[in-house]
């Protein structure tokens, strides 16, 4: 749903989709699952009465340096084949 570059951009893009949605969470819904270079994590926005709004996965790439050099969302559950 959006392009932002840096750690500050990303901040901030969460932190207006949070202001949609007073007293929601963001949760870590699975263990970060590594390999070589690339990770993925699953996640979900739990609103104010506890009910989950949308769920999604992330995908990462960690740099030479050690440090998260692109992320990539995917909202929803992955549909089924067919």
């Amino acid at each position: 749903m959006a392009q932002v570059v840096g750690k500050d951009a990303l901040m901030g893009y969460i932190g207006e989709l949070m202001l949609q949605f007073p007293g929601a969470r963001l949760e870590q819904a699975s263990a970060i699952d590594a390999h070589h270079d690339k990770l993925r994590f699953s996640w979900r926005l739990i609103l104010a009465d506890g009910s989950v709004h949308t769920e999604g996965t992330d995908f990462g790439v960690i740099s030479s340096a050690g440090r998260l050099s692109l992320i990539t969302g995917f909202f929803g559950p992955l549909a089924a084949e067919g």
